[in-house]
């Protein structure tokens, strides 16, 4: 008996659709990348309304009054980010949203100074936002709005301060002097 030889399996016939189908896969998805505007005869795009998005930006750090900063970024960064015009967002520190993340940098940009001068500023984030001007103020036209709280463990520790300050003033804890009659010779 004499072993038989495996055959080898014919390959079919590939079709030409199929071909074409295969040559785009190897070249790769198609991207379009968007980007932003650029400078024209010196003006700066993040100077023309139709190019922006005004993000007003209220952070709350636990005292009675609030930090207000505005964000100028392009119009792409804003639907890349998930915000929407006419809306606002609530956020804890600890629990920001997307737009939040990418923000975060410029939160604490700002010291007490800065806010009382109504400082300006731009900056370059490393993120999607790329390149943004900020200011510590309100505009009166504006696009969305985001509220940052503390994180509630932020709060609780406030709270613990709060309470305890007030112990210590509280009279009734404080220590007080006993008169004793005493009688001179």
């Amino acid at each position: 008996m004499t072993k038989k030889k495996p055959q080898k399996k014919k390959r079919k016939k590939i079709s030409a659709a199929w071909k074409e189908l295969r040559k785009i896969h190897r070249k790769g998805p198609k991207r379009v990348r968007i980007d932003n505007p650029r400078r024209k005869n010196g003006v700066d795009p993040l100077t023309v309304r139709k190019n922006i998005k005004i993000i007003r930006v209220f952070i709350n750090k636990g005292y009675s009054e609030n930090n207000k900063m505005t964000i100028i970024i392009f119009n792409r960064v804003f639907e890349e980010l998930g915000l929407f015009r006419e809306k606002s967002y609530k956020m804890e520190r600890n629990k920001l949203t997307r737009a939040g993340i990418a923000f975060k940098k410029l939160f604490d940009t700002f010291g007490h100074n800065e806010y009382l001068q109504k400082t300006q500023k731009e900056m370059k984030l490393d993120n999607a936002v790329g390149r943004c001007l900020i200011f510590a103020e309100h505009f009166k036209v504006y696009d969305t709005t985001l509220y940052i709280t503390p994180a509630q463990s932020e709060k609780n520790e406030r709270d613990s301060t709060l309470e305890h300050v007030q112990k210590l003033f509280q009279r009734e804890s404080s220590p007080v002097k006993v008169r004793h009659e005493v009688e001179y010779m």
